[in-house]
This record gives structure tokens, sequence and C-alpha cells, in this order.
């Protein structure tokens, strides 16, 4: 589009020069030029000039439109890597964040240092011990306050770590958080749910911990059996157990130990 637009303003330019030169005297072509008549000819040439003129615009247009494209690309590519930055930054603190739900499970110790059972098995047995105590529906709050208070100082840190994790994913901007939701749940043995619920219904997770419970149905793989002794169908909503019709399974004496995370 350029080239012509050289090539004719290089013909207007050409026309001039010849036109002064024949008003000079000067007059190669062998043509007389009259300038009483050139008036209407160079006018002949505005139509010409109109289209020119139109061209030129709409070439200053499609560069713009261009420009504007590629202005466009640019901040898709720019979001793209800023998605995917914020991704990578996010999985990197996640399975941190895991590693040190780990680490705090393995400190959970039952017995001697030496003998004693530690990390999930030692979360069985404590709960187990709440279980065995039990005699009352009534007095779960206190049975269990009274046991985690044995095991506080390793308790607490395992069960701040479980919720710290589930509130990273909830404060995310990222679309699957969902996802990673169930990758942490799926990564709790039945006694570390039983743990969480029981805490969420009668201990300190009450406030903060038990709507993003319900939120991310983290209950989804309790067995049926744990879910009726702890009243937990009765202080959760029915999104905590996800898509588990669990007064069904309850009701029909089915453990309902999914596990389809």
């Amino acid at each position: 589009m350029s080239k012509w637009i050289l090539a004719v303003a290089l013909i207007f330019v050409v026309y001039a020069l010849a036109v002064l030169a024949s008003g000079m005297g000067i007059n190669p072509t062998g043509i007389e030029w009259k300038f009483n008549n050139s008036g209407q000819f160079g006018d002949s040439f505005g139509p010409l000039s109109s289209i020119f003129a139109c061209i030129a615009a709409i070439s200053a247009f499609l560069a713009y439109s261009e420009q504007r494209n590629e202005l466009t690309r640019v901040k898709l590519a720019y979001d793209e890597e800023k998605d995917r930055a914020e991704k990578r930054d996010f999985e990197n603190m996640f399975f941190h964040l895991l590693e040190m739900k780990k680490s705090a499970l393995n400190a959970v110790t039952v017995g001697s240092a030496d003998a004693g059972t530690t990390g999930a098995n030692a979360v069985d047995a404590i709960m187990n011990g709440v279980r065995d105590s039990q005699d009352d529906p009534d007095m779960l709050g206190s049975t269990y306050k009274a046991s985690y208070y044995i095991y506080r100082n390793v308790l607490s840190s395992y069960l701040r770590t479980c919720y710290h994790v589930v509130k990273y994913i909830d404060q995310s901007n990222l679309v699957e958080n969902g996802v990673y939701a169930r990758i942490f749940r799926a990564s709790l043995s039945n006694s570390e749910i039983v743990l969480i619920g029981v805490n969420a219904a009668v201990g300190g997770g009450k406030e903060k911990f038990k709507p993003l419970i319900e939120k991310y149905a983290l209950l989804h793989n309790i067995s049926a059996s744990d879910a009726s002794f702890y009243g937990l169908l009765d202080a959760f909503n029915v999104d905590a157990f996800g898509n588990r019709d669990i007064a069904k399974e309850i009701a029909s004496g089915s453990d309902g130990l999914l596990n389809k995370d």
C-alpha cells in the first residue's frame, strides 16, 4: 500500500515540476502550457486526490487495528503467563503445607517415645479412647476435650496446620481450588477425618474450620459408623459429606468407606 502511495506522489511531483518549468519558459516536452487551462486540468485531479486520501485513511485505520490486535495478543500472553506463575507459586506453597501437615501428624505420639504409636495410628488410638470412654452422647464435648487436653501440644499443631491448608486453598484465586481440596482430603485417614470433624463439632474448630469443612466436603470419606457415633450428621450440614447420602448409609448399617478421592 505504501508503494502505491509513493508512486502517485511521485507522479504529482513530476507534474508540478513540468507545469512550473513551462511557466518559466522551459518546455522540454514541446507542449505549450497555458496556465489559464492548467487550473482546470489540475482540478481534474481532485477526485483522485480524494480517493487517495481515503486510501491513506484506510491504511491508517488498518495500521491502528493491527497495532491494537497486537497489544491484545501481548496482553493475553502476559495474563496467561501471570496465571501460570500464580498457579506455580500456589502449588509450591500448597505442597509445602501438605508436608508441614505430614510432619505435624508424625509428631503425634501415644505412649513412650521408644515404644509408642505415632502418626495416623496415634490419632486413631486417641479417638478410639474418646469412643471407648463415651457413655453418653451428650457428653461427647467434655470427653473429647479431656483427651485433647492430654495431647494438646501435638494435636493443636496438627489441627492448625490442617486448617491453614484448607484456608490457603479457599483464599486462592484459582478456579481449580476444589481439586486441591480433594487432594488434601485424600491425604486424610479415617481417624484424621474423625478428629477434624469432632474438633469442629465440639472443639476449637467450630467457629473457623467448620464452614470450610462444609464448603469443601472434608467429611466425604468418613465411615458412616463414625459419623453416626460422634453425631456428626447433626453437627454438620449435608454438604460436609459431599455427594454421599450419609443418613441412608447409617440407616442401612453400611460403613460407607467410599474413598473416592
